[in-house]
C-alpha cells in the first residue's frame, strides 16, 4: 500500500491497522525476532497471513533468509502481499484454509499462529495439524488473546464460562482492524497447553503483552528429551 493512498478495501485496512498496531510491532516481532535470531529455523509457516505483514517485517530484521510458507485464504490479501513483499523474502504462498491445505509432515522448523487457531471452527483439529507440523527441535508459536476477558465480556456471558472454556466456548467478535464480525472459540489456556505437552513439547517460553496485558505468545519446542520421556508414560 502507498504511503499517500487511504486504505479503502479490506486488505488495505488490515495491513494499515498491522502497521499501527503497538501490540504487534512492540511486542510479537521483537519476540520473534528474538527467537529466531537464536535458533534460526530455515523453514518457517505463518498460519492466516492476511497480507503477510508479521513475516515481511520478520525478515526483513533478521541476519539470515529463512524460507517462509504462507497461508491464506483471502486472495485480495495475498495480493497486496505479493504487491508489498520485497525479492530478498523467499516465500512460497499458498491460498487455502489451514484445514485443507496440503503440507508436509514435521516439516518446519517454526510454525507461527497469531490469534487464528480460535477462529477455526475445530480449534483441536488445527492444533493437532500444527503438532505435526513441527519438525524434530522445531518451535510452534502461538499468540492468544485474553479469553478470560473476550469470554466475560461477551453477551450472554454467564457463571458457567470458566467450564465452557475449557472445551471452546463460542463467541462473536470484531476485527479491530477491518470491523467485520467474525466467529472465535474462548479456550483456556491451559487446555491449549496440554495438547502440545501430552504430545512431546516442552513450553520453552511465555510472554505477556505488557502493560496492556491483552495477548499472551506461547512458543513450544518439539524437543528429543521431552518425546522418549512422552512414550515412556
Amino acid at each position: 500500500m502507498d504511503s499517500f493512498e487511504l486504505p479503502t478495501s479490506d486488505a488495505e485496512r488490515w495491513e494499515a491497522g498491522s502497521v499501527q498496531d503497538p501490540m504487534r510491532n512492540s511486542f510479537l516481532i521483537p519476540a520473534l525476532v528474538n527467537l529466531f535470531e537464536e535458533s534460526r529455523p530455515t523453514t518457517i509457516l505463518d498460519i492466516g497471513s492476511a497480507t503477510g505483514y508479521l513475516p515481511r517485517t520478520i525478515d526483513a530484521q533478521l541476519s539470515y533468509r529463512p524460507t517462509w510458507t504462507l497461508i491464506e485464504r483471502d486472495a485480495a490479501r495475498l495480493t497486496l502481499f505479493d504487491r508489498l513483499a520485497p525479492p530478498t523474502m523467499i516465500r512460497e504462498v499458498i491460498q487455502d484454509e489451514f484445514q485443507h491445505a496440503n503440507l508436509a509432515e514435521a516439516s518446519f522448523g517454526a510454525v507461527i499462529a497469531t490469534f487464528t487457531l480460535l477462529e477455526m471452527e475445530d480449534w483441536a483439529k488445527a492444533i493437532r495439524k500444527v503438532i505435526g507440523l513441527v519438525g524434530l527441535g522445531g518451535f510452534a508459536i502461538l499468540a492468544l488473546p485474553d479469553v478470560w476477558r473476550d469470554a466475560l465480556e461477551n453477551p450472554g456471558a454467564d457463571r458457567e464460562v470458566h467450564r465452557k472454556l475449557w472445551h471452546g466456548l463460542e463467541i462473536a467478535k470484531v476485527d479491530k482492524f477491518t470491523g467485520n464480525p467474525y466467529p472465535f472459540n474462548a479456550v483456556r489456556m491451559e487446555a491449549i497447553i496440554e495438547m502440545f505437552l501430552t504430545d512431546g513439547f516442552v513450553l520453552t517460553d511465555l510472554m505477556i503483552n505488557r502493560p496492556a496485558l491483552d495477548a499472551f505468545l506461547l512458543v513450544f519446542c518439539k524437543a528429543p528429551s521431552a518425546l522418549d520421556q512422552t512414550r515412556s508414560r
